[in-house]
């Protein structure tokens, strides 16, 4: 009797052990968004998954030990649905758990290119995706962003481009979006600035200058920029995050000689 237990138990442990792992190999990375700042990995099995343990790391840059995400414990992630992991300022009211949890509001993926890996409990490689900016025949990227004097300027290192419905976003906010008119042409070595707020009207000068509207777009405690052709394909990002100044210091101490 004893014996037939004891085949019985591991037998039983066996199934649950294959079972685990065919679980584990269902989980993958359906989408890494660099600009959007989110990551989506999705259950393609029938069996749900516990992912207490789990970390998603940033490859990009791993050297920085906060670079990595760690599962809160008894995050499960159900049969065939999908968890998204945001990160960035902007995305502070996505926090709903299970399925769409906050990472930190830094932004971590890099949109230059990055490297998301998804590790299990036990630390291994469950599955990983690399994401690379599409390259362009176009080479207009935004050059500055002023948060406090509402202007962004755009600069075509490339050959003259037609502007015609290409479209400049500001990060923070719904809607934020600045579409640019018929016939805008960009030389090459050109710069066109977007301005928005109070005095906008007064600096419209197509094409080398643009009043986007009255309303001031630009978050002064920081803010994204993004530009997109008329396709909709991304071109150019760029983040500003002023420095922080404390408001009280501890005075340093004085040596008198």
């Amino acid at each position: 009797e004893m014996s037939t237990k004891r085949k019985h138990d591991d037998t039983t442990d066996d199934s649950a052990k294959k079972q685990k792992t065919a679980s584990t190999s269902d989980i993958v990375i359906e989408g890494l968004h660099l600009v959007d700042e989110r990551c989506t990995i999705f259950n393609k099995g029938t069996t749900d998954v516990d992912l207490t343990g789990w970390v998603l790391h940033s490859k990009t840059n791993e050297e920085t030990h906060s670079q990595h995400f760690n599962f809160p414990d008894k995050s499960i992630l159900k049969a065939g649905c999908t968890m998204t992991i945001w990160s960035g300022a902007k995305n502070a009211d996505k926090h709903h758990p299970p399925n769409s949890i906050l990472w930190t509001k830094r932004y971590i993926w890099n949109d230059h290119g990055d490297h998301a890996i998804l590790k299990d409990s036990n630390k291994a490689v469950v599955d990983e995706k690399e994401e690379h900016p599409k390259k362009s025949r176009h080479d207009v990227s935004i050059l500055k962003l002023h948060l406090k004097d509402e202007y962004c300027t755009l600069l075509n290192n490339g050959e003259a481009v037609d502007m015609t419905g290409w479209f400049l976003t500001s990060g923070v906010g719904t809607g934020q979006c600045f579409v640019f008119p018929k016939d805008t042409v960009l030389k090459q070595g050109q710069t066109v600035t977007v301005w928005s707020g109070k005095t906008s009207e007064s600096r419209d000068n197509p094409p080398y200058s643009f009043a986007w509207t009255k309303r001031h777009m630009w978050n002064d405690k920081g803010d994204i920029a993004a530009l997109y052709d008329n396709e909709g394909e991304l071109h150019s990002v760029k983040h500003i995050h002023p420095m922080v100044i404390p408001r009280h210091q501890v005075p340093p101490k004085h040596t008198h000689k």
